[in-house]
């Protein structure tokens, strides 16, 4: 996905959360593109293209010499769509995947999937993407009903904590089945299926013990999400087992995620560089993604520490689309297209229940257990 294009995503979800949240109001004239441009720090061909989804959508309205105005909420439509994505048709509801984009290798993975489990079983999908606004998409899980889907398999975009509370009401008051992918809600009584985090986070750590490693460190961003919570709590684990003391571990949970459209490792490589510079004395870093794992190599060559003579360095993901490293990077394989099926798999038993077909109880969890990819950085 072209980094452009995730520029584009970000202004046209700003842009929409503030009509949303009344900052501007109907029939307000929002500032012209130049200024925009300005604040997003952007060219005004990346922000006229922003506006011009939002005009798709029906959210504004541009007039020659007059500028861009705020319109009044339209009501949803359901059946035939709507401009926020009714996923029903002709052919009735379909088994729905609402997610940010697939922009992301895991969530592509994860609704490529879905998608395949629901052809299988000679069922129809509806695949609607929210770019990166959360309101966007709870709001579009509060819209749809029985006319539109029969269940949802949900991929949250959450990037705070204060934005999850929101979200949360959204998810509760939603009248359709509804199952989680990857990222759990705990609270909202909605099953889950997810990578089993405290198995990466633990056998990326007995891998290391067993190569030798005795101060091994963990970083993780975005770190007050569950599924890195488990990793955490793996890498944790594997160390008491090893009667390695509390006092001695190297940890740094970052609870903040700034991405950055023009370069993605450029956020993970500050981290790293920061954890490093103050544990100079570990041996080997359990990472919570492949992109921190990223960014510990490349300071580790910018600090003159040889891979894996000096550090050894595991990344958790396996994502196929990063560059490739030197050494090459050793990384816990989670296998997002099973997520995504067992995710089906799930929603059709929730459903059923629903529908009077089955009565046993729908699993609150269910966890999705990846392999290791021993390379020689780990």
């Amino acid at each position: 996905m072209a980094l452009a294009q995730q520029k584009v995503e970000f202004v046209y979800a700003t842009l929409a959360r503030r009509i949303r949240t009344g900052f501007w109001r109907t029939g307000e004239v929002i500032p012209a593109e130049i200024d925009l441009a300005a604040e997003f720090h952007c060219s005004r061909g990346t922000v006229n293209r922003a506006i011009s989804q939002l005009a798709r959508e029906g959210w504004v309205e541009r007039r020659t010499r007059a500028g861009t105005r705020v319109l009044a909420p339209q009501p949803v439509r359901t059946g035939g769509g709507s401009r926020r994505g009714g996923a029903a048709g002709k052919e009735g509801p379909a088994w729905t995947f609402i997610y940010p984009n697939m922009h992301h290798e895991g969530i592509a993975r994860i609704a490529r999937g879905f998608q395949d489990a629901v052809k299988a079983a000679g069922e129809r999908a509806a695949m609607l993407t929210t770019g990166m606004d959360f309101r966007r998409e709870a709001e579009m899980i509060g819209q749809l009903g029985p006319d539109d889907a029969r269940g949802m398999v949900v991929y949250p975009v959450i990037t705070s904590a204060e934005d999850q509370l929101y979200y949360m009401q959204m998810i509760l008051a939603c009248p359709l089945p509804v199952v989680l992918a990857e990222i759990n809600l705990p609270g909202v009584g909605r099953p889950v299926v997810m990578a089993d985090g405290l198995h990466a986070g633990r056998e990326a750590t007995r891998h290391l013990l067993a190569q030798g490693a005795r101060r091994i460190g963990f970083l993780a961003n975005y770190a007050w999400v569950p599924m890195v919570r488990d990793r955490y709590l793996g890498y944790r684990q594997a160390l008491e087992e090893a009667g390695m003391p509390e006092r001695e571990l190297a940890v740094r949970l970052d609870g903040r995620m700034r991405p950055r459209f023009d370069t993605p490792l450029a956020e993970p490589e500050v981290l790293a560089r920061e954890f490093l510079v103050a544990h100079p004395d570990i041996d080997a870093i359990v990472c919570g993604d492949d992109f921190l794992a990223h960014g510990c190599l490349r300071v580790a060559r910018e600090l003159g520490w040889a891979v894996p003579g000096r550090l050894r360095v595991i990344g958790i993901d396996g994502l196929r689309s990063l560059p490739a490293t030197r050494p090459a990077l050793t990384v816990y394989r989670v296998p997002f297209e099973r997520i995504g099926a067992e995710a089906f798999a799930l929603l059709r038993h929730a459903v059923a229940n629903v529908e009077g077909e089955t009565g046993t109880p729908v699993p609150a969890e269910r966890f999705v257990r990846g392999e290791l990819a021993v390379r020689r950085s780990g």
